[in-house]
């Protein structure tokens, strides 16, 4: 039973099958003895002198003790050999981990990227801030320069960040509901823009963590954004035991007008489709690129792409690891498309251009950028995969 419970709360396939052997072990031995001891019983009832020897049970109970004892000893090696360890390796051009000068690392906690295609930038939210680095894969030289501070939201938590327009919006997550607050670039002052708000919506979903802009059901219908919460951080502890951790809210984009000051949710996305076959089902970010729905699962360490169409799952890739003990603290994702020519690619790139993929590391403050290898075959399970020096 004990095996049984580790499987099924850590996924552990050598724990399952530890589980189904003991258990079937322990099921013979218990039909082995009550047959013995009715045999026995009917020896003594009928006045027999001989058949009370049993030289196969201890046997058999020795031996399965044994090998209990044996997938005991494997199980916890195979354990002590899954613990993480560092899979990212520094390489130029490849994987690179972004510079964090200008800002104390001790105050920082990204928890998100956007890409402003315009300015060429990354924009990162961490607490009540948003910083900017440059987009793409920077040279060494850009990667030396300092982070810039380009807002400042005092009493935020801000954990995602999307563009709608020339809008951006931020998500900024509370207990009890959530905030999406409007901002625009101020470019008046050329040397240092700065992003300012220009209006806020309130929205009742607990522990908003991601959120993303996604095509109408029907060609030429409203867009939707989609907005993922995190419901263990509810006042009401019993929420999350009775609901699962994950909601996500689906909000027809024009019902964020500047005449309103709150939001209402159309509908809601099937969270057990999303994520089905995952242990602790909490969304910290997610993006629609080329087609495709993409949720980064922190704490279960995944990416899965969705066919929203089909309502599949075609692409699950594993979260590598930038620092022991943080290996469930990645909440921000972004895939950029460089295209030939463009100020984000340095170095070579193919003719439907490069492929990049941003990730936030919550705790410690850490930005990475990685080149993807991508697959030209259509009908393949992975689209992309990371580079060698990411696993």
């Amino acid at each position: 039973q004990l095996f049984y419970t580790l499987a099924a709360q850590n996924n552990v396939p050598e724990a399952s099958i530890a589980g189904t052997w003991m258990i079937a072990m322990s099921l013979f031995i218990a039909i082995y003895a009550i047959a013995i001891y009715y045999r026995r019983i009917y020896l003594m009832m009928n006045g027999k002198p001989y058949g009370y020897a049993d030289f196969v049970g201890p046997g058999i109970l020795t031996a399965c003790i044994i090998v209990g004892v044996v997938l005991l000893l494997v199980y916890s090696n195979l354990a002590l050999k899954s613990t993480t360890s560092v899979t990212i390796v520094q390489e130029p051009g490849q994987c690179v981990r972004r510079g964090m000068d200008g800002v104390s690392i001790m105050e920082i906690q990204p928890s998100g990227i956007v890409i402003d295609d315009k300015r060429d930038l990354a924009l990162i939210p961490s607490l009540n801030r948003i910083l900017a680095l440059p987009a793409g894969l920077p040279t060494d030289e850009e990667n030396e320069k300092p982070v810039q501070v380009v807002a400042n939201l005092p009493g935020t938590n801000i954990e995602a960040l999307e563009y709608v327009g020339d809008s951006l919006y931020a998500l900024s997550e509370d207990i009890d509901s959530s905030e999406i607050i409007a901002l625009k670039w101020d470019d008046e002052n050329l040397g240092s823009p700065q992003l300012v708000e220009v209006h806020r919506w309130k929205i009742n979903l607990q522990g908003g963590e991601g959120m993303a802009v996604v095509p109408g059901d029907n060609e030429g219908g409203v867009p939707k954004l989609v907005v993922a919460g995190d419901l263990f951080q509810s006042p009401v502890a019993n929420i999350a035991a009775t609901k699962g951790r994950l909601s996500i809210d689906v909000f027809d984009l024009d019902s964020f007008n500047y005449e309103t000051t709150k939001a209402k949710a159309s509908s809601k996305m099937n969270k057990s489709l999303v994520a089905k076959g995952l242990t602790y089902q909490k969304v910290g970010s997610m993006q629609f690129f080329e087609g495709l729905l993409y949720m980064l699962f922190d704490n279960d360490r995944v990416i899965r792409a969705f066919d929203t169409k089909a309502g599949q799952i075609v692409q699950e890739t594993q979260l590598p690891v930038a620092e022991e003990g943080s290996e469930l603290e990645w909440e921000g994702m972004r895939l950029q498309r460089i295209t030939e020519g463009s100020r984000g690619v340095r170095g070579a790139s193919s003719a439907t251009g490069t492929l990049v993929l941003h990730l936030a590391l919550d705790t410690p403050g850490q930005v990475w950028s990685f080149r993807l290898v991508e697959n030209n075959d259509v009908n393949a399970s992975q689209r992309w995969a990371l580079p060698r020096c990411a696993v």
